[in-house]
């Protein structure tokens, strides 16, 4: 799994879920919760599932570690 890079937009780091790779999108939709989701309009074009970039990095350096956690105990 790699860490995807954020979108920037009005001095804000932010991700879409949506735009996540799928495996992702499923473990992090379940992951976090509804009040950090955001929506934010671009262009006249609204998202309205994004999410501070350091939510998603949070999330996923705590994935990374559980996985690489597991895989030193099964070694």
């Amino acid at each position: 799994m790699h860490k995807v890079t954020p979108n920037f937009y009005a001095g804000v780091n932010f991700i879409q879920i949506s735009c996540l790779p799928q495996e992702q999108q499923e473990l992090f939709s379940n992951w976090i919760h509804k009040s950090s989701v955001m929506e934010m309009e671009i262009n006249n074009i609204k998202l309205n599932d994004c999410v501070d970039y350091q939510e998603y990095t949070y999330w996923f350096d705590f994935q990374n570690q559980n996985q690489n956690s597991y895989l030193d105990s099964s070694i």
